[in-house]
């Protein structure tokens, strides 16, 4: 009985240790630098306002590379 309740924990531990593995890219790259502290600090506009200026940007950039990939070709 004490064997299985150990094997429960266990698995549990492994969860923990999955989170934290899948945490550690954000906290590494806070650390790391300004640049990726910028980048991140910028994700903080409200919603609203992220959506509209950012889906434009994205838009008018996928444009952009289309182009600039058929002129590529």
């Amino acid at each position: 009985q004490h064997h299985h309740q150990h094997a429960q924990h266990h698995s549990e531990n492994d969860d923990f240790q999955h989170e934290r593995e899948h945490n550690s890219d954000s906290d590494s790259s806070s650390a790391n630098g300004t640049t990726d502290g910028n980048r991140r600090f910028r994700e903080f506009v409200p919603d609203e306002q992220k959506d509209e200026l950012y889906w434009e940007k994205r838009r008018k950039n996928n444009e952009a590379a289309r182009k600039s990939r058929e002129k590529r070709r």
